[in-house]
């Protein structure tokens, strides 16, 4: 059986609550989180 792959984005404003939302989410789920400033850091 094929799974299927997903994204779910959170975007709001800076204290928005959209890493605690993240955190709360990611392991009911089983999903990784990608911290967007985290990758932006590893580009530079």
């Amino acid at each position: 059986m094929k799974k299927e792959k997903f994204v779910i984005l959170f975007a709001g404003a800076v204290g928005s609550s959209k890493s605690p939302i993240a955190n709360y989410l990611s392991p009911k789920l089983n999903i990784p989180i990608f911290n967007n400033d985290a990758i932006r850091f590893e580009v530079i």
